[in-house]
């Protein structure tokens, strides 16, 4: 009985939620009363064949051992109906509407006020336009419900004869009489529609595929120390103050979670000049860091955090020396006045990255991005064995192809 209760009362509760009126359409649905769960069948006639609000609603109660399914019987007979009206039959207890019994009759009239107010709630229908057709049997208890429920009813009829087409035309007269209940209700207003983006339009501003993105980098390096070796050559020059980076990305995007990427950056140098006495040291460098990888997405629309992986090659240059002032004066500087030292290595690197992008337009977007940066080791040079540490950069993008909609693999509902 516990399965039931709340298998009933989630269809109650639920499907009115999603019913969509359409022509000549019926529905059945569950209700529970007392002990037992009640059916009741709704069917709508619509010539328009489009969902409409504030329809008027007429309950026709069974007769003496008639179910829901047997009063409906023959949906000939109901197409007849041309106007837009919601019929309601209800399934009553023990095959049968009648006052004989004080606790039934209190449970169908809760029942009945239930099916009004429901129906209001859930298929938007007219409360100043619900009608109630019985026969002689149903009579008392109709009287009792009018009396416990004074103001939801605009009128009922009591018509024996269910088979003739009278009953078809009582119905027809009943929904376009200017009889309606003594209380007046508010009748439902039509919100407007709300826009709908166009399927293309919504591909252009949220899909990722087949995009090539190009990015101007730009932040900063901190070298670790396992890199640094302390070892003074001739360059002069420490690269471990290198600080500084600036790098052109380009990304294409495989599909909305998947791209491959290229990075072309450099590591600035900061140039050497020092003078003691005589001596003037100078010195500079280049540092270039070329990365191929993958990066993945996670599913957003206008802000996207992702990871990459990447590999490449770091060519690393860096040249200084010492010059002798009074020998630069003289114009022909003595032999071994003048000591220059220049250095340049290769080391592959691998990097794991991070960061997020905000597409803040459909072609425009910026990003925060944060890389470590592993290299082999090298000789020494400008006391450092590696280049290794981490990146952290802003970037702003430019997306091309930002109008294509072609072979997208999916469709926007």
């Amino acid at each position: 009985m516990f399965i039931d209760k709340t298998f009933y009362k989630t269809l109650l509760f639920l499907l009115p939620m999603f019913y969509t009126c359409s022509t000549q359409a019926q529905r059945v649905f569950s209700k529970q009363s007392g002990e037992v769960s009640r059916s009741y069948l709704y069917y709508f006639t619509n010539d328009e064949g489009t969902s409409v609000d504030n329809v008027p609603l007429v309950i026709i109660l069974p007769q003496k051992g008639e179910d829901a399914r047997a009063a409906f019987s023959s949906k000939q007979r109901w197409l007849s109906v041309r106007k837009t009206v919601a019929l309601l039959f209800p399934n009553p207890s023990d095959n049968q509407w009648d006052c004989i019994d004080t606790n039934k009759a209190n449970l169908d009239i809760s029942f009945l006020e239930f099916l009004i107010t429901s129906s209001y709630s859930g298929f938007h229908t007219n409360r100043n336009q619900v009608y109630l057709i019985g026969d002689s049997r149903q009579t008392c208890l109709v009287d009792q419900f009018k009396k416990k429920y004074p103001g939801l009813l605009a009128q009922n009829l009591s018509i024996a004869s269910r088979d003739s087409s009278s009953l078809v035309q009582e119905i027809s007269e009943l929904i376009t009489s200017d009889v309606k209940t003594d209380k007046p209700y508010a009748l439902w207003v039509n919100k407007p529609i709300l826009q709908i983006p166009n399927r293309s339009d919504s591909i252009r501003e949220f899909s990722w595929h087949n995009r090539f993105v190009l990015e101007v980098r730009k932040g900063g390096f901190y070298m670790l120390g396992s890199a640094r070796t302390g070892i003074t050559d001739k360059t002069n020059m420490d690269l471990s103050n290198a600080h500084s980076t600036f790098s052109v990305h380009a990304t294409k995007w495989l599909n909305d979670s998947i791209a491959w990427f290229i990075d072309v950056g450099r590591l600035k140098i900061p140039s050497k000049q020092e003078m003691n006495g005589d001596n003037i040291k100078i010195g500079g460098g280049m540092v270039f860091m070329v990365s191929l990888g993958f990066k993945y997405a996670l599913p957003r629309h206008k802000s996207r955090p992702y990871f990459s992986l990447a590999s490449g090659f770091i060519p690393v240059m860096v040249f200084g020396g010492s010059l002798n002032a009074s020998s630069m004066s003289s114009g022909m500087p003595p032999p071994n006045s003048s000591s220059f030292k220049a250095e340049t290595r290769m080391a592959l690197h691998t990097t794991l990255g991070t960061g997020i992008d905000w597409r803040f337009t459909k072609r425009l977007l910026f990003g925060a991005h944060l890389r470590y940066i592993h290299s082999a080791n090298f000789e020494s040079a400008g006391k450092v064995d590696a280049i290794r540490g981490f990146q952290f950069s802003l970037s702003t993008g430019y997306i091309f192809n930002a109008n294509k909609v072609k072979n997208i693999p999916f469709i926007f509902n």
